[in-house]
């Protein structure tokens, strides 16, 4: 309410008072809302470990009392309320997990990155949520951000322990598995004392127990190995060899297996000779698992290509014509335990490991993995490689036209392929 005199015309006399008064009940219920609002968040930030942020595109504008118990140092003293990138500056290091969204982004954003300072890490999981204006622009961000160093050194001591856990029961299965496959080997050499029918009887039923020993042979192998990835202790040896003919001669060493599986494989390079250091046994297992695949899940009277482009980098093409992949599995076909299953055909057998197996040892070579497919035409698995060579190292020649490592690694890839 405002009121005011009324006097006379020579301003002599008070004559009234004259005055106006308004309707102000909601704006006070406002201001009373917004102070008790306010004071509940203040009370609310006060008391959470979690710091709460109000930033706009250049400064923060609010910064909880618990960023100091995170930080070690209060926001004036690190100058954040003047330049947000004096945060950044303040750190020795600041390592995201996945590139970070600009301010601009319109999406809530949800980021994790490690920041160290004097030798000391700490990891941080943030989320900001967007502010617009009436044109739609971000005009603030509210955001969160948590001390998550003490649930991200349990989350590593626990997969520590469960990498350590697979080692072990896989060294543990290995073991029974091999004297298994050994005892079926005795027996073999006494088979040739048996009469026809015996033979025939026990031979079905001994190649059954031999390809599924082989098969959990290659289970046990994959997660021998996928562990070993995972700890940074897999053997990696590189040394300098023809690529081509090392190529050429895995395919010609399974060219029966796979003619007796009706299809037929073919190798094609656009060089004859190409020398770069590889490690012969990751890319002999990155081909057998590849035409593994192919083979499985091709179709009667199928073809593989293998194709070898030597030109700035090194190109390993592995080509089938079979029942392809499903576009939105693309993405997630190397992913471990992922396997593609066709509704049409009969379901293979197989963990799922394979292909995330292969990107790993194809990343051990910094090299990269895509693949392309279209459903009922076939899938094309792509591997780039650089071209490195290692000076003053010993050249290896593959001459001999059945080739492998191991021959009994043929068998071990391709146990899960029924004939």
């Amino acid at each position: 309410m405002a009121k005011w005199p009324y006097t006379d015309e020579k301003n002599e006399c008070i004559l009234g008072t004259m005055g106006i008064s308004i309707e102000i009940t909601d704006k006070v219920i406002l201001r009373e809302s917004i102070e008790k609002n306010e004071k509940i968040f203040l009370e609310i930030a006060n008391n959470l470990d979690d710091t709460i942020v109000i930033i706009d595109e250049k400064k923060a504008i609010y910064v909880s009392p618990s960023f100091e118990k995170i930080y070690g140092i209060n926001p004036e003293e690190m100058g954040v309320y003047e330049d947000i990138n004096n945060w950044y500056e303040y750190w020795d290091e600041v390592v995201f997990e996945k590139t970070p969204k600009g301010y601009n982004c319109k999406e809530i954003s949800i980021d994790k990155l490690k920041v160290s300072k004097d030798g000391k890490e700490k990891w941080l999981w943030c989320k900001f949520v967007p502010i617009f204006d009436e044109n739609g622009d971000v005009v603030k961000k509210i955001g969160i951000v948590s001390d998550v160093t003490k649930s991200k050194k349990m989350a590593d001591e626990l997969e520590s322990l469960r990498m350590d856990f697979f080692a072990n029961l896989s060294h543990e299965l290995r073991t029974p598995i091999n004297l298994i496959l050994s005892s079926l080997q005795v027996i073999g050499i006494r088979m040739d004392k048996l009469d026809e029918d015996n033979f025939n009887y026990f031979h079905k039923y001994l190649d059954i127990i031999h390809q599924n020993g082989l098969r959990m042979l290659k289970l046990v192998n994959n997660l021998i190995d996928t562990t070993k990835l995972d700890s940074g202790h897999f053997s990696y040896n590189p040394q300098n060899g023809d690529i081509v003919s090392y190529v050429e001669n895995i395919c010609m060493s399974i060219r029966e297996f796979v003619n007796n599986n009706e299809m037929n494989i073919i190798f094609d390079t656009n060089v004859e000779e190409k020398i770069i250091a590889f490690d012969q046994d990751n890319i002999e297992r990155i081909m057998l698992n590849l035409i593994s695949n192919a083979i499985k899940f091709n179709k009667p009277d199928g073809i593989i290509e293998v194709i070898v482009n030597c030109n700035e980098d090194i190109q390993i093409i592995v080509k089938d014509n079979g029942i392809g992949i499903p576009n939105d599995k693309l993405e997630s076909i190397f992913g471990r335990f992922e396997q593609v299953k066709n509704k049409f055909e009969k379901e293979q057998a197989g963990s799922g490991i394979g292909l995330s197996l292969v990107k790993s040892l194809v990343e051990k070579h910094n090299g990269t993995i895509h693949v392309k497919s279209e459903i009922g035409k076939g899938s094309e698995f792509i591997i780039n490689f650089p071209d490195v060579f290692i000076e003053n190292g010993e050249k290896h020649i593959y001459s001999h036209a059945h080739y492998l490592n191991n021959i009994a690694s043929m068998e071990v890839e391709f146990s899960d392929i029924y004939t």
